[in-house]
């Protein structure tokens, strides 16, 4: 039956001034009449690389699933279709046999193999260009294909799958590492597309809910006006599914699943739900759609569903309009092809792991995934010095309950327990990995010294696990509180930003201070001043998070073993021998070439 929805419950903005961009209690009809359905033109991009085996599906390869999951789905549908990365997918079967998409525990399908490559070929519209142009080359197509599209009277999909950013909210596409690889900004995004209408644009990263919300400069409107469907927040991750205990690998983004699942459910109501004469002669609206997706997405999908705050636009702010002409999503038989890609069996993984809302399990919920670094004895698989100490930052790390793996935080997990079992010897990727560890032990300490100063009581953030506590949680009056509080410390930006080389932005030390409030049982108002004070003197609390360095052996065996607040921004040393502090190490030799590293949270 008809009813009127509103997009601020579901996590939409709309185009203009004031709370939610003027969308504040307005409503809009959940049906519209039908429309003819128009012709699409779909650009997509991957921008995950293979540096150091990042798109591994134990790494970052769960964006390359819903990559090849869309591609396949939509697969000779549209009028024109163009599919860019810059990893060649025979690349990917060959060093990695096979991306697959799906919760571990319930029936995954196989998105890449081999056996798929002959049609990705013959359909000539993969696109694999050099890591470093493909920004610019993306860029570069999807305003050939707006200007297209305005000229044939088409719609216009565009697919982001990269790491985001806090803060600027930009995508990580192409270059050598996530870290440092070219951003894709909702400026660019704007400037390309321009005036052209009937623009659509889906994301699966983390924050991606900013490409909502940003406003332009003077804050009278929307920075984009297109249609945009975000997988997370302005200030929350975006999760893949959780490993799988037998092959260790992700197998693509949960939202990508319940955008499937809401698509194939969607299909199913229009053939067979019809209850009146109105439904038969009406079809589901753009915010009904968008509600659809949520009620799916946690009734069927993740019973976590609701923390992951997804969010929606509508060009135009065309709420009321026919969710196929304002979604651009092809309509085909989804449920079809999906039951024709091969099926995974399904992964003999502790039960707890999963987040299927019909899900069956008895014990209490925790940090599953994260911890687990192995029996390596430290300094009997690294015989080097600086080996040793990696290994046991590493140790140290994994003790503290730092998040789940499937966390868009957390790409590095797989990285950093190989390093705890001795399995990683090369000196360079040692450097650049004790880099990100040094920053999120450090951050991890920073977290405990804010709780302390404000004389918070809860157990030190080492000692704390922020990740089972929120799997405990419930949509009720707590929940918003924390994501309130949450919100309010990850704008401040009390942590500060990691640079480049410390690697993506460590979200737990939000989580754990926010969940410290909470319990605190402070007035809101108290709790927000305390926030602001933090953000006050944060410089001075977080600047040794910039300034890591290797201590001597007596102070390992200290409780700080390997941080002390250092005067000179950037120093740290390759070796625990003062005469080696003096020269120049490859690390330095790269921030010489490369400048100073930039601020912006990495996702």
């Amino acid at each position: 039956m008809d009813k009127t929805l509103k997009p601020t419950d579901i996590g939409g903005w709309g185009r203009g001034a004031g709370p939610y961009g003027g969308l504040a209690d307005v409503e809009f009809s959940s049906r519209c009449p039908p429309t003819i359905r128009p012709r699409t033109r779909i650009i997509a991009v991957c921008g995950v690389n293979d540096y150091n085996q990042a798109s591994s599906p134990v790494d970052d390869g769960w964006f390359h699933s819903d990559f090849y999951l869309f591609r396949y789905l939509f697969s000779g549908l549209g009028s024109n279709q163009i599919w860019m990365t810059c990893v060649d997918p025979a690349t990917l079967v060959n060093k990695y046999r096979e991306f697959v998409h799906g919760n571990p525990l319930e029936t995954r399908r196989v998105v890449l193999d081999r056996d798929m490559l002959p049609a990705i070929q013959q359909s000539g519209n993969m696109r694999v260009v050099a890591p470093d142009i493909l920004l610019d080359r993306f860029l570069g197509t999807v305003e050939y294909e707006c200007k297209a599209a305005t000229w044939n009277d088409e719609h216009v999909l565009i697919l982001i799958f990269g790491h985001g950013d806090s803060g600027n909210f930009g995508v990580a596409i192409g270059g050598e590492s996530t870290p440092t690889a070219p951003r894709l900004t909702v400026k660019d995004m704007a400037s390309v597309i321009q005036h052209t209408k009937n623009v659509a644009v889906l994301m699966t990263s983390c924050f991606s809910g900013g490409w909502v919300t940003k406003r332009t400069p003077d804050g009278s409107k929307g920075a984009l006006n297109a249609t945009v469907m975000a997988a997370a927040g302005s200030t929350t991750k975006s999760e893949s599914w959780a490993k799988s205990e037998s092959s260790g690998r992700a197998a693509g983004s949960i939202y990508a699943s319940a955008i499937l699942q809401s698509a194939i459910q969607m299909q199913i109501g229009t053939k067979e739900g019809v209850e009146t004469q109105e439904d038969i002669e009406s079809s589901p609206s753009y915010v009904g759609w968008a509600k659809f997706i949520h009620d799916i997405g946690s009734n069927q999908v993740d019973r976590m569903f609701w923390q992951h705050k997804i969010a929606f636009s509508a060009q135009d702010d065309l709420w009321g309009s026919n969710y196929e002409n304002v979604s651009n999503l092809p309509m085909v038989d989804y449920k079809s092809r999906w039951e024709m890609l091969k099926a995974i069996p399904i992964d003999t993984a502790n039960p707890i792991r999963n987040r299927a809302p019909n899900a069956n399990f008895g014990g209490s919920i925790a940090s599953l995934g994260v911890g687990e670094y192995g029996s390596t004895t430290l300094g009997q698989a690294f015989p080097g010095n600086f080996a040793n100490i990696v290994a046991e930052q590493a140790r140290q790390y994994l003790k503290s309950f730092p998040g789940s793996d499937a966390s868009g935080s957390n790409p590095q997990h797989s990285w950093f327990r190989r390093i705890a079992r001795g399995q990683i010897t090369d000196s360079e990727h040692l450097e650049i990995l004790s880099d990100e560890l040094c920053y999120r032990n450090a951050l991890t300490g920073v977290a405990t010294r804010y709780k302390d100063f404000l004389e918070l009581q809860m157990d030190d953030a080492h000692l704390f696990d922020a990740y089972a506590w929120a799997q405990k949680q419930e949509p009720n009056e707590q929940w918003d509180r924390f994501s309130k509080i949450h919100d309010a410390i990850h704008n401040a930006s009390i942590f500060g930003h990691p640079a480049p080389s410390q690697g993506f932005f460590f979200a737990k030390p939000t989580e754990y201070l926010a969940i410290a409030f909470v319990k605190s049982g402070r007035p809101m108002e108290q709790v927000l001043a305390e926030i602001k004070k933090l953000a006050a003197f944060r410089g001075v609390m977080v600047s040794f998070v910039q300034k890591p360095i290797l201590n001597n052996p007596e102070v390992q065996r200290r409780s700080n073993r390997f941080f002390r607040t250092f005067t000179r921004l950037r120093q740290r040393l390759r070796s625990l021998s003062p005469e080696k502090n003096k020269e120049k190490t490859p690390k330095k030799e790269r921030e010489k070439k490369n400048g100073e590293p930039s601020g912006s949270n990495r996702f």
